[in-house]
């Protein structure tokens, strides 16, 4: 058989099913090389994705790692999520180098799961480097520690008890000394009994016991996480200099990243550059300090289209990448509601189109309220019909009191799209706000209710300031308008 030509060989192999030509492809060299092909074609891999790196395996094609990794160092794994065989799949990525990025579909339910961690732990392979866990919502920061951690319970020594004395003065007086200071006594005695027994066995800890192993630690960190797919990543952080593990549980409809210790700014961008959560993400919440790139907020938002709702606090966004070149005016958002301070509106306005309600939070000063003010006027997208807006002191933040400047209200546009504006103001009304809050309102022609919350407008009032503005309204565009006070 072997006398033949290679191309009426190639015309026999191409009849014989998967089985065979695994057995085939074990016979020899001469035998790997012509039946490699055809190994391939039986589990639908192509050789341009195989020298791409880029691999796709299906069920129960495992086995075929080492031999895709001869060809051309893998970049991307795609395999299923068979229970079975991740051990099987552990025990072969032990002996490849380290893939990038793999990609595990199918449902993930890791809890206590030691098959899941020994894979996440074979892909990260570097004990010392953070692993970054994201699921079930939230975002969980992994770093090498002690093993045994400290008990929540604490057992309490009971004290030796006082001997009675002889004489009925002694008693009396220790009786009532031990009545009115026996609490403050028992209060030392316990917080000195804790405070000795958490110290005692923190510094027992470690200095007996060894640091916890990469599989036991991630067992411990991973605690619940379920999803439709786990996604595990090598990236890079500081300029390519400090690596870490990225894994993602794919299946939650709201994330809250958080401003972690040890959690530098450098990384908290790599993670959202890189997160996808495909459609199920729909809610995102970057907390304060957390101060990621715009850019990777933007590409974020573009890779989850089913994304509607997003909420910036305080220092979420890295200042310098603000001034940074703005993304391309082609991109259109998917945002139906944005809740970010006053300084990121004009930056995140430039490429949201299809944004219907903005709320803004608490400002640091009235130069950025008035020039996200004048962003929300110049907004092309004939959404966005809800303005909420929390006011806080001193009152020359005020809007409408900015405007009584000439200069600021000549250069201000109207708000044609407003149709619903929430005021949410810390701080009560004088006469002149009134007097100037109906002419501000007069910016909004389009406006149908109106609402003051925070117990800003007194009982007195309100008569006066509802009538102000429903006579502003009536001249402007004839209709009435719904003005609403709350505490």
């Amino acid at each position: 058989m072997l006398n033949l030509p290679v191309e009426l060989l190639e015309t026999i192999f191409s009849f014989v099913d998967r089985e065979g030509i695994r057995a085939l492809f074990q016979v020899s060299r001469f035998l790997r090389e012509l039946t490699l092909r055809h190994l391939l074609s039986r589990y639908h891999l192509r050789m341009t994705d195989v020298r791409s790196g880029i691999i796709n395996l299906p069920p129960g094609a495992h086995f075929l790692l080492p031999i895709l990794h001869s060809i051309s160092p893998i970049q991307e794994l795609t395999i299923p999520a068979e229970k079975r065989r991740l051990a099987r799949l552990v025990s072969i990525l032990h002996e490849l180098p380290q893939i990038p990025q793999v990609l595990i579909r199918g449902h993930i339910y890791a809890t206590s799961n030691i098959t899941a961690a020994a894979l996440i732990a074979v892909l990260s392979r570097n004990g010392r480097d953070p692993i970054v866990l994201v699921g079930l919502g939230k975002v969980t920061l992994s770093l090498p520690r002690r093993g045994v951690p400290l008990k929540k319970r604490l057992w309490l020594i009971p004290l030796p008890e006082v001997r009675r004395y002889s004489f009925a003065v002694a008693i009396k007086d220790l009786f009532w000394a031990s009545i009115l200071g026996l609490p403050f006594v028992l209060v030392l005695i316990i917080a000195s009994i804790c405070n000795i027994y958490v110290t005692v066995e923190w510094l027992w800890r470690r200095a007996s016991t060894p640091p916890l192993d990469l599989v036991s630690r991630i067992m411990q960190d991973l605690g619940v996480m379920t999803g439709n797919s786990m996604r595990i990543q090598t990236l890079f952080a500081l300029g390519n200099k400090n690596q870490f593990t990225l894994v993602t549980f794919a299946g939650d409809t709201a994330l809250h990243i958080p401003r972690i210790p040890r959690f530098s700014r450098a990384m908290s961008t790599a993670v959202l550059e890189s997160l996808d959560l495909g459609y199920k993400l729909r809610k995102l919440t970057i907390d304060v300090d957390a101060s990621v790139d715009l850019s990777a907020l933007i590409s974020c938002l573009h890779r989850h289209e089913a994304h509607t709702e997003l909420t910036l606090r305080t220092g979420a966004l890295h200042a310098p990448s603000l001034s940074a070149e703005s993304p391309p005016a082609s991109y259109s958002g998917r945002l139906d509601r944005l809740s970010t301070p006053a300084v990121y509106v004009p930056h995140l306005l430039r490429v949201e189109r299809l944004l219907t309600t903005l709320t803004i939070t608490p400002a640091p000063g009235p130069r950025h309220l008035s020039r996200a003010l004048s962003a929300i006027a110049a907004h092309p997208g004939p959404l966005l019909s809800v303005l909420a807006v929390y006011l806080r002191p001193p009152a020359h933040n005020l809007p409408w009191r900015l405007a009584a400047d000439r200069d600021v209200e000549a250069a201000s546009a109207n708000f044609h799209s407003i149709r619903r504006l929430i005021l949410n103001v810390a701080l009560k009304f004088t006469a002149q706000d009134v007097e100037l809050l109906p002419r501000w309102l007069g910016r909004f022609p389009a406006l149908e209710h109106f609402e003051i919350r925070g117990g800003a407008v007194s009982s007195s009032q309100q008569p006066e300031l509802r009538e102000a503005i429903t006579t502003t309204y009536m001249r402007i565009n004839g209709t009435g308008l719904a003005v609403m006070f709350f505490l």
